[in-house]
């Protein structure tokens, strides 16, 4: 679908994908979670235009944004945070990234912001800090006034902290709070759910500051992370989601005024 003027979503294989065509090229971002998956997008994009695929810019190190990496031609450059990088050559990825998907891994990494350029097109790229994990990036199209935000937004739908891989559940309230001051953005495609308003980010940064709220209630009267759970009843906006979801961000948060 069309989200804005020369900016598309494509829905499905592993998470959302954006890709924009420019007079110079094409940059996508997420590459998709299989080499079929992979092929499926490439042929959507080739269906909108014949401009070769010049950036591919991972929104973390996740196989499901990237595994489609390896179905794009060489002379793509492909981007993620340097923390993404280092966790795709650690288990249980790097058997994967050091084998013959090994040529398609980033060749250039950033740890805080980058800017591209394809003609007068300008793409900026900002690690807004943790979150999901240590490694994510949202991607501002400016002349569209849209972002792509990975995994630090899931519209509608409850977020995923990967503790494993860095992420902090107060991390991502605060690097939330720095993609909604992203000037000039009003919409935001997630890497999960429909495309996004402010308002729609505004609602979820509201509900997890609630939920931290009742979490650092129940850390103060030295409930445990099950009592903390049995108090803490499951918000309406999440009830699409699975409980397991809904207990493992309960969890991180619990860590988060815990340790």
């Amino acid at each position: 679908m069309e989200v804005k003027p020369n900016l598309y979503m494509v829905v499905g294989g592993g998470t959302n994908t954006a890709f924009l065509v420019t007079d110079a090229g094409v940059v996508v971002v997420g590459a998709k979670e299989s080499d079929q998956a992979g092929r499926d997008l490439r042929d959507v994009i080739a269906g909108v235009t014949d401009k070769p695929v010049r950036y591919l810019i991972l929104p973390n190190h996740q196989a499901r944004y990237t595994h489609g990496s390896t179905i794009f031609p060489r002379a793509t450059v492909i981007v993620a945070h340097a923390g993404a990088r280092r966790h795709m050559l650690e288990p249980p990825e790097a058997d994967y990234w050091t084998g013959l998907a090994a040529p398609s891994l980033p060749e250039v990494t950033l740890t805080d912001r980058l800017t591209l350029y394809l003609g007068r097109t300008r793409v900026e790229v900002i690690h807004p800090g943790r979150g999901h994990t240590d490694g994510d990036l949202v991607v501002v199209f400016p002349e569209q006034h849209a972002a792509h935000t990975g995994d630090l937004f899931w519209n509608r739908r409850l977020p995923f902290v990967d503790q494993r891989h860095g992420g902090s559940a107060a991390a991502l309230v605060s690097s939330m709070q720095k993609v909604l001051a992203l000037q000039g953005v009003d919409t935001f495609v997630p890497g999960y759910g429909d495309v996004g308003s402010r308002k729609d980010l505004q609602t979820q940064l509201g509900l997890l500051r609630s939920l931290q709220t009742q979490v650092r209630q129940a850390v103060a009267r030295h409930q445990t992370p099950s009592q903390a759970l049995q108090s803490i009843p499951i918000p309406t906006y999440a009830h699409s989601d699975p409980v397991e979801r809904f207990n493992a961000l309960v969890r991180a948060m619990y860590d988060d005024y815990k340790n």
